[in-house]
């Protein structure tokens, strides 16, 4: 496969790349969403599947085996479920449409889970990095979502994880994943009843 263009790539406890011309699906979480004892173990699989994906002949199924697991933990978490106020749910996806219209950064398709939300954007034409874009949407939604629930304190989880599309079949999966994820979290009977959505 011929890589684009690296924009920038750097490492914390995930790696972070940014390429040229293509699409990113991002999962943001909240702070204390994940248990420490289950945030050491997603690790310490992590690190093993990506020991397994570089292997000869290993089928590149990183991705979907991590947010997974990642989804599952997340989905049966019972702590720090900010995201299902309807008021701050409803912040979110405004936040998101407002970043699509003042930096062309396009939303293909987004859900707001209870702790966590997935969003795949596309930037061909923005006029900023989505690391800058997507620290900016961060920091104005923990401010104003602390106001609606009358908290203070840290709100997002400091690292969000990032992942560019190699494909556009990764991407339409991926854009199908965001949409189900109401339903395989059994908080919808149908994608189309979740109303913290974004499609198109």
């Amino acid at each position: 496969m011929e890589y684009p263009e690296t924009i920038s790539f750097y490492r914390r406890k995930l790696p972070h790349w940014t390429v040229r011309g293509r699409s990113f699906f991002l999962t943001i979480r909240l702070k204390n969403s994940i248990p420490r004892q289950e945030l050491e173990e997603l690790k310490n699989k992590t690190l093993k599947l990506k020991e397994e994906s570089n292997k000869p002949g290993a089928s590149n199924n990183f991705l979907e085996t991590y947010i997974c697991h990642l989804d599952s933990i997340l989905d049966n978490s019972k702590d720090n479920l900010f995201l299902q106020d309807p008021k701050v749910a409803k912040l979110i996806i405004d936040s998101l449409l407002w970043i699509e219209t003042n930096y062309t950064w396009k939303i293909l398709s987004a859900v707001v889970m209870p702790n966590h939300l997935h969003i795949l954007t596309a930037g061909e034409q923005a006029t900023k990095s989505f690391n800058k874009v997507f620290s900016i949407f961060k920091g104005y939604t923990a401010r104003e979502a602390n106001i609606i629930l009358s908290r203070k304190g840290a709100f997002w989880a400091p690292e969000t994880f990032d992942h560019w599309c190699r494909t556009p079949f990764e991407e339409e999966r991926i854009k199908k994943y965001i949409i189900d994820n109401p339903v395989k979290a059994r908080l919808a009977g149908k994608s189309s009843d979740w109303p913290w959505m974004i499609i198109k």
